[in-house]
């Protein structure tokens, strides 16, 4: 199948080869602002409940894969509002690598993003980073599906930090959704609706 985003095809990499990319990946964003917590993790809010289902380190399933503009349902819209009013930052990203490898509880890709655009959020992300979608996550059978042709992919990131279960630095969580017109619109809209909002 062709990538609609790049001429050259994604390639799977074991797990060594995994950790040199990210590692490099990393230092590529060392001169970029880094999302730490303005606060100890105590004071973070919890990874629970209807803020995990916001932020559910996944990926939507229109997110990728089809060359047809998305329209929001007016569930979809409010999903959207939420996780914008309740993010640290939204950002336009582009895919710059994928690789994965076999974890005890299965497979998992690694997602290698770099910010174009920062849409809304009191806090910056940084320049490039990384984020992990488990096996079980949403959209993850999406990448199994489409394997390497997601580089060069334009997707928006909602990122939020939570408190950690070991108490000291925050743990970022995320969502990854399409890049369309219609939910790029949107998110400007729950931002300046927030914005201004009581």
């Amino acid at each position: 199948m062709s990538n609609p985003w790049r001429t050259r095809t994604g390639i799977h990499v074991p797990l060594m080869s995994l950790v040199a990319s990210s590692v490099a990946l990393l230092c590529a964003a060392c001169g970029a602002t880094t999302v730490r917590p303005l606060v100890p993790s105590a004071h973070l809010p919890i990874y629970e409940g209807h803020s995990a289902e916001l932020f559910d380190d996944g990926i939507g399933a229109q997110a990728l894969g089809s060359r047809i503009e998305p329209i929001l349902s007016p569930p979809e819209r409010e999903l959207l509002r939420e996780r914008t009013n309740l993010c640290d930052s939204v950002v336009r990203a582009r895919v710059v690598s994928l690789t994965s490898a076999q974890g005890e509880s299965g497979p998992r890709w690694f997602i290698g993003l770099h910010t174009v655009e920062r849409l809304t959020g009191e806090r910056h992300a940084p320049d490039n980073f990384m984020v992990l979608i488990d096996g079980n996550a949403p959209g993850a059978r999406l990448l199994r599906a489409l394997d390497g042709q997601i580089i060069g992919a334009p997707l928006v990131a909602f990122l939020r930090e939570f408190a950690s279960t070991d108490g000291k630095e925050g743990q970022r969580h995320f969502h990854l959704a399409g890049d369309g017109k219609d939910e790029v619109d949107a998110v400007r809209v729950a931002a300046l609706v927030g914005d201004v909002g009581p």
